[in-house]
């Protein structure tokens, strides 16, 4: 009885260090860079990641109940195993995504993390960022909190959203951030005597 009860602490434990350590290295500092701000993006995210998910598997069971309307006994189990299925998979899918997500700016450049099954780290030098953009969808308003748009010389390639390089989503007091990294470029031109 008390080994069933403790195991779950143990998984649980075993979790939290290995996040702590994939915070702690996912990436190396050039020579003289210093953390200005690590964010993690608010958990609330997951909730709005999970209710896409859900709203899809929500669709995809309503069209399975309708394909399987000519046997409805055995129709109706395999329709609630699917269910199950897309479920737990939707689950995983939006951890793994929010496990995955880290953003970092120093006084050099600014740095996310994402992916949803791996994931990538890109980042932008302070000195190639020409604007900072402050975004608040519908869902993002309703719970609380904005994204951040980095967009940089190369902003006419870019694939990712509203034309930029970054999206750094779910960061509580967006405005906060824009500034800090507006005010972190601006010194970095001074110092280094740029003129763009």
């Amino acid at each position: 009885m008390r080994v069933s009860v403790c195991l779950p602490r143990l998984f649980i434990l075993g979790a939290l260090i290995v996040s702590v350590i994939r915070m702690a290295d996912f990436v190396n500092l050039q020579p003289d860079e210093k953390i200005v701000e690590r964010i993690k993006p608010l958990p609330a995210v997951k909730l709005m990641w999970l209710s896409i998910m859900l709203f899809v598997v929500l669709l995809v069971t309503v069209w399975a109940l309708a394909a399987s309307a000519a046997s409805p006994g055995s129709a109706l189990l395999a329709v609630a195993t699917l269910l199950a299925i897309l479920v737990a998979v939707a689950w995983i899918l939006t951890n793994n995504r929010y496990e995955n997500q880290e953003y970092m700016v120093t006084n050099k450049r600014v740095i996310y993390k994402h992916g949803m099954l791996g994931y990538q780290i890109h980042s932008s030098p302070l000195e190639r960022i020409t604007d900072v953009i402050v975004s608040r969808t519908f869902l993002e308003n309703l719970f609380g909190f904005g994204s951040i748009l980095v967009q940089t010389m190369a902003g006419q390639i870019s694939k990712g959203r509203g034309g930029a390089e970054a999206s750094l989503e779910a960061v509580p007091e967006p405005e906060k951030l824009q500034e800090t990294i507006f005010e972190l470029i601006k010194r970095k031109r001074k110092d280094e005597k740029l003129t763009f």
